[in-house]
């Protein structure tokens, strides 16, 4: 790693970047002091960082994420997906196995690592940020559309549950208030959950926006 300094953090990062000719997202940052200001400008300190450049590994999984192939069959998709989630999780520092399962209508990508939570992510965000690139993977390669779940120590069956609690709660604020409802912005695999479990209710649905920010709209049935 090589050491920055400047009277921010922002200005230290601004000055390695530009000595070492790379963007934000070719470098890795690690603050080594954030900087004071002093009193009156007596003890003032300077912001140190170190930055290093990203691996070769990242760099290829970045490169994999953007390269547009030949059409795949369902097969091919599956096994490339496959590889790109492993060089992604290596890339993330994970040690994980991947299990992959499917059917006709779902292929699900199973994790078994004993880095569970930095999987997982704050609030879900890492195994949902893992989704979305897997969606975009295949789109970019242009495969059979395919329902692709990623799961790892069952959390998504948990978030199953969840989402069900809440497709019923929404439906019943539409149909007392009788207006529509809107679902917070989901994933594709989310907001079918949302759909099925409202099929046979006294309420519509539909998804609504683009991705990522695709939102299910609940409407009380007026026949």
């Amino acid at each position: 790693m090589t050491k920055f300094t400047g009277k921010t953090v922002n200005d230290a990062l601004s000055e390695g970047l530009k000595a070492l000719k790379l963007n934000r997202n070719q470098v890795n940052l690690k603050v080594i002091t954030e900087g004071s200001r002093g009193f009156w400008g007596i003890g003032t300190k300077p912001a140190v960082i170190e930055l290093q450049e990203s691996s070769k590994k990242v760099a290829d999984v970045e490169k994999k994420s953007t390269l547009v192939a030949k059409r795949l069959t369902k097969n091919q998709a599956v096994e490339a997906l496959g590889e790109y989630l492993a060089d992604a999780t290596e890339a993330m520092g994970i040690k994980t196995e991947i299990e992959v399962t499917q059917d006709e209508k779902l292929v699900t990508y199973v994790f078994d690592t004993q880095q569970i939570g930095q999987l997982i992510g704050k609030h879900g965000r890492t195994l949902d940020a893992l989704q979305t690139l897997a969606e975009t993977f295949l789109a970019r390669h242009k495969a059979p559309k395919l329902d692709i779940i990623l799961d790892v120590a069952n959390y998504r069956e948990e978030q199953r549950k969840k989402l069900v609690k809440m497709a019923k709660q929404k439906a019943k604020q539409a149909l007392k208030s009788q207006q529509p409802v809107n679902c917070p912005t989901m994933l594709a695999f989310e907001r079918k959950i949302i759909h099925q479990t409202l099929a046979r209710s006294n309420v519509k649905t539909i998804s609504i926006g683009k991705e990522p920010h695709r939102y299910v709209k609940i409407y009380p049935d007026k026949k």
